[in-house]
């Protein structure tokens, strides 16, 4: 696989605790980082999608307006707890 290097600056107590990591880990930096970075990217992209498909059920009208779920979590500790809103 072709490698870039890319060049950050981040704060010492980062790059103390990057090191720390990947030597219990037995990994380099670079290979520490760079699991960090497509993981972080993987995450991003994953709520991405879902605020995509949030807001897709919003168009379609699938939600719970905020009264109701207010009033659901009020009744909780109620002797008698409404049942959870569903859109």
């Amino acid at each position: 696989m072709a490698m870039h290097a890319l060049k950050a600056d981040i704060p010492e107590p980062l790059a103390d605790k990057l090191a720390e990591v990947a030597e219990q880990l037995h990994l380099t930096t670079d290979t520490a980082v760079s699991e960090a970075l497509g993981n972080w990217l993987a995450l991003q992209e994953k709520r991405r999608l879902m605020t995509l498909e949030a807001m897709a059920s919003i168009e379609a009208g699938q939600f719970v307006e905020h009264e109701d779920v207010r009033a659901w979590i009020d009744s909780l500790e109620s002797d008698d707890p409404l049942p959870m809103p569903r859109p």
